[in-house]
């Protein structure tokens, strides 16, 4: 028969290994989070300058045009 302190000891560990998985799942979904953050400005910084250089060509387009 398991004694009282076994029984508790046991459960113990048992809550320990709850808050550790859940501590890690935590961490995970954080780091999943920063980088859809991080592709997303990623993303954005690469749509700002596709729209600067198209704004090059258009100037440039518009000078050859002049001249």
């Amino acid at each position: 028969m398991i004694s009282e302190w076994m029984k508790v000891m046991l459960e113990e560990i048992s809550r320990k290994k709850e808050e550790a998985e859940q501590a890690r799942a935590e961490e995970e979904a954080r780091a999943k989070e920063r980088a859809r953050n991080e592709e997303q400005a990623r993303n954005e910084e690469q749509a700002r300058n596709e729209e600067r250089a198209r704004q090059v060509v258009i100037k440039s387009a518009a000078c050859a045009g002049e001249k």
